[in-house]
């Protein structure tokens, strides 16, 4: 379930549940303590707190953390996968928090695919991607290395091997992180 979805779709409905609750809650309370009028009519007040609570507009909260920002040169179409990983992740395979972003004719013709991460705590991270040419959300490995196009968040200049997690890590702290982009090799 996206985050989107979470945040605006179910929250709203929530609150409006528990106002509603609330109200039934506040009659029973009034006429518990005798406060309703014998013809039996809600008063005014009640009535008025229970719309206002209703109508009252829920907000998301917003994810504490920063935002980690960056972009991918892409040369071809395809779904791109984007991982922000720590030193631990960074150890296991297909590990971290995913993106997945489809690359379209517009991003093939900026040469460039954004993305961020919101709600990342205080660390040291590195961002790792690869194009997934066959859909099969793997990065798929050959003899002489991977078979479809990979990159990460170098901070240098990468000679031939396998990275390490220093070569690719950044710090987050209580700024934004906005990484150089990130070359699909």
């Amino acid at each position: 379930m996206s985050f989107f979805f979470r945040c605006f779709l179910v929250f709203p409905v929530v609150i409006a549940s528990v106002c509603f609750v609330s109200m039934i809650v506040g009659v029973r309370l009034v006429r518990f303590l005798g406060w309703f009028h014998s013809n039996g009519r809600l008063p005014v007040q009640m009535l008025v707190l229970g719309v206002v609570l209703i109508a009252t507009p829920a907000r998301a909260e917003p994810t504490p953390g920063q935002i980690v920002s960056g972009e991918v040169r892409v040369s071809e179409p395809g779904p791109l996968h984007i991982f922000l990983v720590d030193a631990e992740q960074f150890k296991e395979r297909f590990s971290g928090r995913r993106l997945i972003i489809e690359v379209g004719k517009k991003q093939l013709k900026a040469g460039k695919v954004g993305y961020y991460f919101r709600g990342v705590k205080p660390g040291v991270y590195g961002v790792r991607c690869f194009l997934d040419r066959n859909g099969n959300r793997r990065l798929d490995r050959g003899l002489l290395g991977p078979q479809e196009p990979w990159g990460m968040s170098f901070r240098g200049k990468w000679s031939w091997g396998i990275p390490r997690f220093s070569q690719i890590s950044f710090r987050v702290g209580r700024e934004k992180a906005h990484l150089r982009p990130v070359r699909l090799r």
